[in-house]
Formats: structure tokens, sequence, C-alpha cells
């Protein structure tokens, strides 16, 4: 028996649209009914279909403003609802069965100790922070060069445990999930960090050359990672852990404009007014938002 499917249904074209905003419908509808997140068809839907004489004046200042781009504008809007999801829980698996004790050396004992924080940083780190750029929360060679070099086996890595030692409840790609891995991964971090200079300090004259040289660069590397305040002290979408129609607003404004710059497009300051932001949030959300509570969100954002 086949699940209900939840997806919003896409319905036609609103008549207020631009000839290049049907065109993009007509070209992305199928995609997003058959393969996009829930939320991003509900956005696709709402934007494209809606039909009164408040999303007409979008369209007529964003159809005004003449650039090649416009249909990253539909875009960004779109996945800027991202930001504003219902965090989900983390699946629970069940815990493992504690493993069999087993007798180790006390340079094992470190070892090993280091090893399991070290899987753990890996899980923990979500990959939209500087930590998980180009792989570097990948602990795979320094890992293997652990196990062999003092000869120790590493137990199944228990989810359920380590989501309730890190405080993690929600899936990455909402704002509080995202949060809580973030922070997660700081303390984790700090753990793998004070292990790994216990390690060298009492065995890094005796273990093996290219071990040591591993464990010196991981060292390194995680005294380089910013903490959670200081990578993101200037992205005021994360002060607190709500989620809402004032992140997707901020995301958006933010993405159009790195765009904008890179492209030599007009801006969204110089697209849209706040009149025209509190239209596209009641679309999008179904809320009620007057011009000086947008002005107040895009002021604090500049």
């Amino acid at each position: 028996m086949t699940e209900p499917d939840d997806r919003p249904t896409i319905g036609p074209p609103a008549p207020c649209l631009p000839p290049w905003a049907r065109s993009y419908y007509a070209r992305w509808v199928d995609r997003y009914a058959a393969l996009e997140l829930p939320h991003r068809v509900g956005a696709f839907q709402r934007l494209l279909c809606t039909d009164d004489a408040g999303m007409a004046r979008v369209w007529g200042h964003l159809n005004a403003a003449g650039t090649e781009n416009r249909d990253l504008v539909i875009g960004t809007l779109i996945l800027a609802m991202d930001e504003a999801i219902k965090p989900t829980p983390v699946p629970r698996y069940g815990r493992l069965p504690a493993p069999p004790r087993v007798r180790l050396a006390p340079r094992q004992t470190r070892a090993r100790k280091l090893a399991r924080l070290l899987r753990e940083l890996s899980h923990v780190t979500p990959s939209r922070c500087h930590a998980a750029r180009n792989n570097r929360a990948e602990f795979g060679l320094e890992l293997e060069a652990l196990c062999t070099a003092y000869r120790i086996e590493l137990d199944p890595l228990d989810l359920d445990r380590v989501r309730s030692r890190y405080c993690i409840e929600h899936k990455s790609d909402s704002k509080r999930g995202f949060v809580e891995h973030r922070r997660a991964s700081d303390t984790a971090r700090r753990k793998a960090l004070a292990a790994a200079r216990e390690l060298l300090a009492h065995d890094g004259a005796q273990m093996p050359d290219y071990c040591a040289r591993l464990l010196t660069r991981v060292v390194a590397e995680l005294e380089s990672w910013p903490d959670f305040e200081a990578e993101h002290t200037t992205e005021p979408e994360h002060r607190s852990q709500k989620s809402g129609w004032a992140d997707w607003l901020r995301r958006a404004r933010h993405e159009w404009r790195n765009w904008s710059a890179w492209n030599d497009a007009p801006s969204p300051d110089a697209t849209l007014d706040a009149a025209d932001w509190a239209t596209l949030a009641r679309t999008l959300f179904d809320v009620e938002i007057t011009a000086e509570r947008i002005r107040q969100i895009l002021d604090e954002s500049r």
C-alpha cells in the first residue's frame, strides 16, 4: 500500500506573471512537482500561482529591473525557505548493546579515546560551516593510523548515544538542528583537541613517525577551527533558534545581494521595497506583517 503524498499540489500560473516568470514556471513545474522538498514545492506554488494586487506589484517591480538574472530571484526566494522549515527530529535507532570490556594498556586507552572523539566530531559537525569545508571534518587517515599503530578496534558507532551525549535532537537541515550540531561540534572539538594533546605528550616519542605527523596536523587543524560565536557572529538569523518569515527574509536578501554583486545585477534593495517584501512574506507564510517591521529586519541585516 502506497503512503499518501503530502506534497502540495501545484496549480496553474497566475495571470499576473510576466512572460519570463511564466517561462520559469513552464521549465520547472514538473521538477518541483516530482522531486523537490515539500516546503519548496509549497513556495513555488504560492509565488507563481498567487494572483492578487500585491503579487502583481511585486512582479511588476521585478519585471522593471530588466536583468537577465531574474530567474535567480525566484530560485533564491524559494530556496531561502529552507531557513524557515520546522525542525525535523533525528531518527532514533535504539541503543546498541554495550560491547564486551577489553583490557587495554594505558596508551591504548588514550589512543582509543582520541579515535572515538574524532569519529564523533566528524559525525556531529554540520556541513554548512568552516570545519566541514574541503572535508576537514573527515578523519579517516587518522583513525586508521591510530587503530594500526596501537592495535585497537573501535566499537560500532551508537548514533543514539552520540546524539544524546551532545544534546542533538533535530536534523541539521533546519536552523535549530544546525545550531545544535554546530554547538556539539565545538564541544567535540575541544574534547578531541585535549585528547590529541594528551596522547602526543605521553606517547609522542614512542609512536610511529607517520602517526605523530598526522596527530600534529590534527592538533593544528582543530586549533584553527573557529567556534560558533566567532564564525556566525555576522549572521543575525542564528541569534534565536526559532524559525519563521524573518529568517527567510534575511537569507533571501543575503543570497540575492551576493549573486547580484557578482553578476553586476540590480540588488534586492534597488528592486523591491518594504511593501513588496511584506507581500512576499504574507504570500509564503500567511502572516500579516507591516512594512515598518520589514524595514527593521532589513536595517539590522545591512
